[in-house]
């Protein structure tokens, strides 16, 4: 069937395999604040905001959000935004992220819609919001990768910068415990290393709290990690201008390290966390 596996295999196209194309790498952002608009104007035509802003075919229909325009302002602590159509011209990043964000909160699916028996009813229709989150973070998604720039979209619907390739499981995965505490710790540290514009010291101190979750993992570590391994672990955090500061650390290695040290940790939590769940399992 024609299409089948476009999931799965991208199609790299002539100019692009052949190093022809200006844009193969991306597009700058007027281009991909157009391309939002288009992909908003359709999911407002298919119904995807109906629940929070109204039916967009019934100009008298009333919404959850009865005043859009402030419910932006209130919440972005920004003018000229909304409407989308009369105002995306003068859109800057920052206003682009924090409208994709915004419209995250509101979009929901139509579930079901039972038709009126008599002429005096009126039609009763549900809304599935998780799934209209999904299917607008998969739109949202195909523009974020047209930009030049590399972000994403991630489930709990805020522009991060895009992981690199390989790691995106880890993302995904969800962590293997009831402890909501550790559970804050951990996202909380996540988003904060991916956020949009992070400096080094944002994301220096997010490895500095999944260096301190592991910490509190310690004791449990013993058992379920090579005892070489361990002591690794915290040597860097230790020893590299992470944690305590004294004249004996150094500080002198390229910020990029700092991706492979974070990568490190927040894989090394999953492990034990998932170790743990199975030795549980298994007793």
């Amino acid at each position: 069937m024609l299409g089948q596996g476009r999931a799965a295999v991208e199609r790299v196209y002539f100019s692009s395999r052949t190093g022809l194309n200006p844009n193969a790498a991306g597009f700058p952002l007027p281009e991909v604040i157009e391309a939002f608009v288009r992909v908003f104007n359709r999911l407002q035509e298919d119904g995807y905001f109906d629940q929070a802003f109204g039916d967009y075919h019934d100009m008298n229909s009333v919404g959850e959000v009865r005043d859009i325009g402030f419910e932006v302002f209130k919440s972005l602590r920004k003018k000229q935004l909304w409407p989308i159509s009369e105002n995306w011209t003068r859109y800057k990043e920052d206003d682009l992220f924090d409208m994709i964000e915004f419209l995250f909160q509101y979009v929901s699916k139509e579930d079901r819609r039972t038709l009126p028996r008599a002429r005096w009813e009126v039609a009763e229709v549900t809304f599935d919001r998780a799934a209209g989150q999904r299917h607008y973070r998969k739109c949202i998604n195909e523009v974020l990768d047209l930009y030049v720039e590399r972000f994403e979209l991630d489930q709990n619907g805020y522009v991060v910068k895009k992981t690199e390739a390989g790691f995106e499981p880890i993302f995904s995965a969800s962590l293997p415990t009831e402890d909501a505490v550790l559970k804050e710790r951990v996202n909380a540290a996540v988003l904060q290393f991916r956020r949009h514009r992070a400096t080094r010291h944002e994301r220096r101190q997010a490895v500095i709290e999944l260096a301190g979750v592991l910490e509190s993992l310690r004791p449990a570590m013993k058992d379920l990690v090579a005892s070489k391994d361990e002591r690794d672990l915290f040597n860097i955090a230790n020893n590299f201008g992470l944690r305590h500061q004294n004249a004996l650390q150094r500080e002198d290695y390229d910020p990029l390290w700092l991706n492979w040290i974070f990568y490190n940790y927040l894989a090394t939590i999953h492990l034990v966390l998932r170790k743990q769940e199975n030795l549980q399992r298994q007793g």
